[in-house]
């Protein structure tokens, strides 16, 4: 009758796989994360959209921390500004989320894989002369990599992550160049606003003259009509300016990242656009556009990443292994084995077709990088012609405008001296605001040509560029 009893082999069989059973589930439970969910609230997000200024108490520490040395003025000029924009920019905001994933891409591409745990039990109803009718299994799959792959995807991924940070500092640049583009636009319609002011009020000592004259006989009426119908335009010409002031305005606050009512009051800064760079060698530009463009860098981390893509397809030829120890207790007898798995049988492929898949991505890679290189070169070249052919008609425009004011100078001395008439002062009073009119064009077109010239290097040519774009949380963390 003993025999038909249980042997005291049973317990700690049945212990054993408790055990293991309850070691599994401390394993699994260990160290999880937790969900925290974080729901998008749109009419809060407009609120704080619409909040935004520039004294807030954040961007003040982000301009002071990040601020070129010497610009500590509290006007608001185009260093002051894109230090704002980069602050604020919602497109930075998406690009830093990016490489923030990207980051995050490091940490699954270099995991090792985790070992698996399977557990069986069983009960045999008609058990032959054993000391217990019960079955049990436990046992490990642990997974093995071969030939390297966790080290070429770690690679891909780490090139892949630097090339996102790159994009970063390239965008970053694009919002400096739409930031001065924006402040350019205000500067000239300013500019533009504050010369047909000065036309109109000579218009109107014109007009006023000539109606007293026709009034005393001393002018025509076809001329006076004419100069009303001047002054007229030259109105509907300052009320044009002056909404392309307001309008400038509000498409600079857009490039900032702020409301439009956020630079009401605000004292903004031109001066960086009243000086001209000098002569620029362009085999140098040529050179440093090469070698320091992000975008260039990006393009080369590509590269390098499907290299490490297609080393990992040519790794992926190689199988990895299974091993898998394992214990049984069937019905009294302890049984211990050790299995590999998972040996593919190269029968039918050798993985060519990835692996061609890798090496046509790595082609059309150092293709692109090609074609941004000649890109580069030539935006340079352009931009460089450009900018010359502007500042010689900027001197043109010097001259004219020199020329014009000499005049004005010397009819007035004449007028002084009692050999002209007031008209004709007048008259060369707007003659000059014109010419002030057609400088200020020369001047704007001179310092977009600049600004195309920067975009071609992404940097600027009077000052070290601002390396912060790239900072993952500006304006703290995220909500």
């Amino acid at each position: 009758m003993q025999g038909n009893r249980p042997s005291c082999g049973r317990p700690p069989a049945q212990h054993g796989v408790r055990r293991a059973i309850a070691f599994a589930a401390l394993l699994w439970g260990a160290g999880c994360a937790a969900y925290h969910p974080r729901p998008l609230d749109p009419q809060a997000s407009a609120a704080a959209f619409e909040s935004r200024g520039l004294n807030d108490p954040g961007l003040r520490t982000f301009i002071a921390r990040n601020a070129p040395s010497g610009q500590g003025s509290e006007s608001w000029d185009l260093a002051r500004l894109t230090l704002a924009a980069l602050y604020f920019s919602p497109e930075l905001d998406s690009a830093r989320a990016t490489w923030r994933a990207s980051q995050a891409a490091l940490l699954t591409a270099a995991q090792v894989p985790n070992p698996s745990v399977h557990l069986s039990m069983g009960f045999a109803t008609n058990p032959p002369s054993a000391d217990s009718p019960l079955t049990a299994e436990a046992g490990f799959d642990v997974p093995i990599e071969t030939a390297g792959k966790r080290g070429y995807r770690a690679a891909r991924a780490q090139r892949l992550s630097e090339a996102a940070r790159l994009d970063v500092h390239d965008l970053a640049w694009h919002v400096r160049s739409r930031v001065r583009l924006r402040l350019l636009d205000w500067y000239a319609a300013t500019m533009l606003a504050a010369a047909v002011e000065k036309k109109v009020a000579s218009q109107q000592a014109i007009e006023a003259m000539l109606a007293k004259r026709l009034a005393l006989g001393a002018a025509s009426l076809p001329e006076e009509g004419q100069a009303r119908i001047t002054l007229a335009r030259d109105r509907l010409e300052l009320a044009d300016a002056r909404r392309r002031t307001e309008e400038a305005k509000s498409r600079l606050a857009a490039a900032i990242g702020v409301p439009a009512a956020a630079l009401d009051g605000v004292t903004v800064s031109f001066d960086g656009f009243r000086r001209t760079h000098g002569d620029v060698d362009p085999g140098r530009l040529r050179r440093e556009a090469l070698l320091h463009r992000p975008d260039l860098h990006a393009a080369l981390l590509l590269y390098a990443a499907s290299e490490a893509a297609l080393q990992t397809q040519i790794a992926n030829q190689y199988p990895d292994l299974r091993l898998g120890p394992a214990y049984t207790f069937d019905m009294g007898t302890n049984k211990f084995a050790l299995g590999v798995s998972g040996l593919t049988l190269p029968v039918f492929n050798r993985n060519e077709g990835p692996i061609a898949e890798a090496e046509a991505h790595r082609a059309e890679a150092a293709a692109k990088f090609e074609e941004l290189q000649a890109a580069v070169i030539g935006e340079v070249d352009r931009a460089v012609r450009a900018d010359g052919a502007a500042r010689r008609q900027l001197l043109l425009a010097d001259s004219l405008y020199a020329a014009r004011r000499l005049q004005l100078d010397k009819l007035r001395r004449t007028f002084s001296a009692g050999e002209t008439d007031r008209l004709a002062v007048e008259r060369a009073a707007r003659s000059l605001h014109v010419a002030e009119i057609a400088h200020a064009d020369s001047v704007v077109a001179a310092q977009q040509a600049t600004g195309r010239l920067e975009d071609a290097l992404e940097r600027p040519l009077s000052s070290e560029p601002l390396d912060v774009g790239a900072e993952l949380e500006p304006r703290g963390a995220q909500p």
